[in-house]
C-alpha cells in the first residue's frame, strides 16, 4: 500500500542522523488511500448528513403519511398494484421500494426511515460535487454542510415517505446533466433521462425541476453556442418524461381524488419560505445569502438560482389550473440548489467570516432541530407555522388499549370524524402482539376494497351483538377543530345509527386522553335487565264456600 510521510521538521534533505542538521524529522505515516478519501469534497456533509438523520431517529411517532406508506407497503403485490390502481399511483415506486425493504429489514419506525436518512445524506454528497462543478472546492464543502444544517434535510430524512428519495433524485440529475454538458455524449444524456424518470416516479410535482435545467442549459449554450447541447437537453428529457406516462396518467386520473389543497393566494409565496426550510430564521439567512453567489460566477449563480426559484414558481402557476399541488413538503427537492448559491455565497465572504456564518447558521437551527425531534413532530406537518391541528398519539391510544385488554375486547376506531387520522391504520401499526380487538363496525377493510380506509356496517346493532367490551378511540371534536377540548360524551358526533346501537347496550366506564386531540373511552355492556319478580299468589275461596257458610246462618 502506498503511503504519504507527514513530516514535522525542517532538516536538509539527506541529513545524517546525529550530524549538524539535529534528529531526522518525526514521521506519520498515512495510508495515501486515506489522505484521498478524507480530503474528498463530499465526504463531510454526507457524515455530517448522516449522524444529524440518525439521531433520535425513532423518536417522533409515525404521523398519518407514513402510516400510509407502511400499510401500502406491509400489502403483497397483488394487493399493492389493486390499491395503485385506485389511489397514489404517483407513489407506487416508493411503495415498491419500502415493500421489498421491510422484507429484509423490518417494519419498525426506525427500520422505515432509514432509507430516507441514506437518501439524504447521498443528497448532501451530491449537492458538494454539483456545487464543486460550478463554484470550485471551497463553496462546495460550504454548501453541502448549509444543506445538512437546513432543519427541513434532517426532519424529511426522518419521513417515511418519498421526499428524501426525491431530493437525491433531483441532485443526481443535476450531477449528470452538469457532466454532460461538460462533455456531451449519448451515454451521458442517456444517464440524464433514467435520472428524469428517476425523479418522476418518485414525485411528478418534482419534475418542475426541469424548468430550472433548462435555464442552466440555456446559460451553457450562450456561452459556447453547441448546438449538440441543446438537442442533447431536448431529447434527453423527451424520453425521461415519456418513460412516465403510465405514472403520469395515472396520477392525473386520481389527482381530483388525491389532492385537495387550496389555490395558493399570491401572499402564499412568503408563507412557503419557513416551511419549506422548517425555520424561520435560517430560510431568512439562506435566502440572503443566495445573491452572493452572483459575485463568485454570475453565470453559474444565474443557473443556481433558477434551479432553486423557478421550479416554485412553476408549481405556484401550476396550481392556479384547476388542481392545487402547493404545498411547501412537496418543494423539497429544491434544496440542494439553495444550499449550492448559499454555499457559493459564503465562499465569496472569504474563509474566516465564512467559517463564522455557518457557525452562525448551525446555531440558528439549533431550535429547530429540537422541536422536530419531539414525538409529536410529524403531526406538526405546519412547522414553524401554527399547527393546522393539535397532534394524535396513536401510541398513546395504543399504550392505554394494550393495558386494559382482554380478549374478547371489540375496538371503534372512529372514522366518521375525520377519518383522513386513519386512527384503525395506527392502532394496527402500534398494538404489540396478542392485543388484537374485533373492528366491530368494520365491513370491509382497505385491504378488500384497494383503498386505504375501511367501509363501516350498515348495522351497526347487530356488530355488537356478541361483544361485552370495546375501546372507542377518536378524534377530538368541537366548533373549533383548534379548541382541544375533549369531549364530554366520548359518543358525541357520531353516525346516528352508532350512537344509538353503543347507548341502548353500552354504558362508559373510562374515559382516557392520551394527547389534546386524541380520547380513548372504554366501554362495558349494561347489565341484563332482571327478570320481573313474581307475585304472590293469593288463595281463592272454592265456589260454594260462600254458599256454605251462608246456610250456615
Amino acid at each position: 500500500m502506498s503511503v504519504v510521510a507527514v513530516g514535522t521538521g525542517t532538516g536538509r534533505q539527506g541529513a545524517v542522523p546525529g550530524g549538524e542538521d539535529g534528529p531526522p524529522p518525526t514521521r506519520n505515516w498515512v495510508p495515501a488511500r486515506l489522505v484521498h478519501l478524507i480530503s474528498r469534497v463530499w465526504l463531510w456533509p454526507a457524515l455530517l448528513a448522516l449522524v444529524l438523520g440518525l439521531y433520535q431517529l425513532g423518536r417522533p411517532e409515525l404521523w398519518r403519511d407514513e402510516l400510509a406508506s407502511w400499510d401500502a407497503a406491509s400489502r403483497s403485490t397483488g394487493q399493492l398494484f389493486e390499491l395503485l390502481g385506485h389511489t397514489d399511483a404517483s407513489s407506487g415506486a416508493y411503495y415498491l421500494f419500502l415493500h421489498g425493504w421491510m422484507a429484509l429489514f423490518g417494519d419498525s419506525v426506525v427500520a422505515l426511515r432509514v432509507p430516507s436518512v441514506l437518501a439524504m445524506a447521498a443528497a448532501a454528497a451530491l449537492t458538494a460535487l454539483v456545487t464543486k462543478r460550478m463554484f470550485g472546492d471551497r463553496a462546495a464543502v460550504w454548501a453541502g454542510i448549509v444543506f445538512v444544517l437546513v432543519p427541513a434535510v434532517s426532519r424529511f430524512a426522518q419521513e417515511a415517505r418519498s421526499y428524501a428519495l426525491t431530493v437525491f433524485a433531483v441532485a443526481l440529475a443535476t450531477l449528470l446533466l452538469l457532466r454532460a454538458l461538460d462533455r456531451s455524449g449519448w451515454l451521458r444524456w442517456v444517464g440524464y433521462a433514467l435520472a428524469v424518470s428517476f425523479v418522476g416516479v418518485l414525485n411528478l410535482v418534482a419534475l418542475s425541476f426541469l424548468f430550472g435545467h433548462g435555464v442552466v442549459v440555456a446559460v451553457h449554450w450562450w456561452q459556447r453556442r453547441e448546438r449538440r447541447i441543446l438537442l442533447g437537453f431536448l431529447a434527453a428529457t423527451a424520453v425521461g418524461v415519456a418513460m412516465l406516462t403510465p405514472v403520469v396518467i395515472f396520477g392525473l386520473r386520481q389527482a381530483k381524488i388525491q389532492f385537495d389543497i387550496p389555490v395558493p393566494s399570491p401572499g402564499a409565496v412568503f408563507a412557503l419560505w419557513p416551511q419549506l426550510f422548517c425555520s424561520i430564521l435560517m430560510a431568512g439567512a439562506v435566502i440572503v445569502l443566495a445573491p452572493l453567489a452572483l459575485g463568485a460566477s454570475r453565470s453559474h449563480a444565474v443557473g443556481g438560482l433558477a434551479m432553486a426559484a423557478l421550479p416554485i414558481a412553476v408549481v405556484w402557476v401550476v396550481s392556479h389550473g384547476g388542481t392545487s399541488y402547493w404545498m411547501p413538503r412537496y418543494l423539497t427537492f429544491t434544496l440542494p440548489a439553495w444550499a449550492l448559491v448559499a454555499g457559493a455565497g459564503i465562499a465569496a465572504l472569504g474563509r474566516v467570516p465564512a467559517v463564522v456564518t455557518l457557525i452562525v447558521l448551525a446555531l440558528l437551527g439549533v431550535p429547530d432541530q429540537r422541536a422536530l425531534r419531539a414525538p409529536d413532530a410529524h403531526d406538526w406537518w405546519t412547522y414553524p407555522g401554527a399547527p393546522a391541528t393539535p397532534s394524535f398519539s396513536y401510541a398513546g391510544v395504543a399504550a392505554i388499549i394494550a393495558q386494559g385488554y382482554r380478549p374478547g375486547d371489540g375496538v371503534v376506531p372512529v372514522r366518521a370524524i375525520d377519518g383522513y387520522y386513519m386512527i384503525d391504520t395506527g392502532l394496527r401499526y402500534y398494538l404489540p402482539a396478542g392485543v388484537e380487538p374485533h373492528d366491530v363496525f368494520a365491513a370491509r377493510t382497505g385491504t378488500e376494497l384497494g383503498e386505504f380506509f375501511t367501509e363501516d356496517t350498515a348495522d351497526p346493532q347487530s356488530a355488537l351483538r356478541d361483544v361485552r367490551r370495546l375501546w372507542l378511540a377518536r378524534v377530538n371534536q368541537s366548533a373549533d377543530p383548534l379548541d382541544n377540548v375533549p369531549p364530554v360524551d366520548p359518543l358525541e358526533g357520531l353516525p346516528s345509527a352508532q350512537q344509538r346501537a353503543l347507548r341502548a347496550d353500552f354504558t362508559v366506564a373510562q374515559i382516557d386522553h392520551p394527547s389534546d386531540y386524541a380520547t380513548v373511552a372504554l366501554l362495558e355492556r349494561k347489565p341484563a335487565p332482571a327478570p320481573p319478580a313474581p307475585q304472590p299468589a293469593t288463595s281463592t275461596p272454592p265456589a260454594n264456600a260462600s254458599h256454605k257458610h251462608k246456610s250456615r246462618g
